[in-house]
């Protein structure tokens, strides 16, 4: 597999900052998914009224729901790829050396994929697509509900559908861990940080010392897996909503923060647009949900059968010695 494209966004920055200061984090316009999933520029089909079959929760307040924050949705999407035609696989689009005069050539060039990358202040995914989606009359269960987010109503061929744009990260078990990796000579070695007095007191490096690659890293491997059924719901979704499964690909996947709140009200299915109450704390759902990190990938889910397993790491990197700043 391609090296994976890592992304931090601004908007993840800012969270990790206001966090870390013990500041507030308010929301701007047009940072959220869940507005995304508003926009009927970005979400074909929305139902008129737009309410129709929605649910209402608490907004996001930044006063009382700043501490709350954390990496808990993943998003996936199609358009964190692009076909390349013409030209050799190694996307040179020079000759191939290959004995074989078609291979490589303009008259019979294969098509490959390269990844697309995002932007730190891309608030949003290029083509999210869906985990799930059923129609609103057969809505998921209690449980069911707990393990998505970002529902959204559509309307196709006359029929109300309901589909679910995030999947709760499964976070109980994660340890981060602290480790080193010294570079000799070129040749590096890693260990856990294990701390000691030393590191309480430390003393001044000898002159000779410079940064040679060293670093310090925190690392959180997180492990996503679908199983048959979830794959094949992300088919089903796509060929209900797109027409076709071949679109099933997963090419982009960003981690968001969020904060869950209780679903309180829904809006009835058609007619009149008054909602009504709803048993507290059955449902909920994710508000002030924000990319935090956007991954470039490859999956064509409609290729996997009965499950998949994707590995992730979360955590960061510094330099072991510093760097100048200015």
């Amino acid at each position: 597999m391609a090296s994976r494209i890592v992304t931090r966004t601004a908007v993840g920055a800012s969270i990790q900052t206001s966090r870390g200061l013990g500041l507030k984090h308010n929301i701007q316009d047009f940072t959220t998914l869940n507005q995304a999933i508003n926009e009927r520029t970005i979400v074909a089909n929305l139902p008129e009224p737009i309410t129709s079959g929605m649910e209402v929760l608490p907004a996001y307040d930044y006063q009382t729901d700043s501490d709350l924050l954390s990496s808990q949705y993943l998003c996936i999407g199609n358009g964190g790829h692009k076909v390349i035609v013409g030209g050799n696989t190694n996307g040179t689009g020079g000759a191939n050396p290959s004995p074989n005069p078609n291979v490589g050539t303009s008259t019979n060039a294969i098509p490959f994929t390269i990844p697309v990358e995002h932007m730190a202040t891309d608030t949003g995914l290029y083509n999210m697509i869906p985990f799930l989606g059923r129609p609103v009359s057969k809505g998921l269960s209690i449980s069911e509900r707990r393990d998505y987010g970002l529902r959204r109503t559509i309307m196709l061929n006359g029929e109300l559908w309901e589909f679910y744009f995030a999947r709760k990260l499964k976070r109980d078990r994660l340890t981060p861990t602290i480790n080193i990796t010294h570079v000799v000579d070129g040749e590096s070695s890693t260990s856990e940080f294990v701390p000691t007095i030393n590191n309480l007191k430390p003393v001044h490096p000898t002159e000779d010392t410079s940064y040679n690659g060293s670093y310090a890293s925190v690392t959180v491997p997180v492990e996503v897996v679908w199983n048959e059924k979830q794959i094949q719901d992300i088919r089903d979704a796509c060929r209900v909503l797109y027409g076709t499964e071949n679109v099933a690909i997963i090419s982009e996947i960003s981690i968001c923060s969020g904060v869950e709140k209780p679903i309180t009200q829904k809006y009835p299915n058609s007619g009149p647009q008054t909602p009504v109450n709803v048993a507290t704390n059955t449902f909920f759902e994710a508000v002030a949900c924000q990319v935090v990190m956007h991954i470039t990938t490859y999956i064509p889910i409609n290729f996997s059968e009965r499950e998949y397993k994707l590995e992730m790491d979360f955590g960061a990197t510094e330099p072991l010695y510093g760097v100048k700043a200015g």
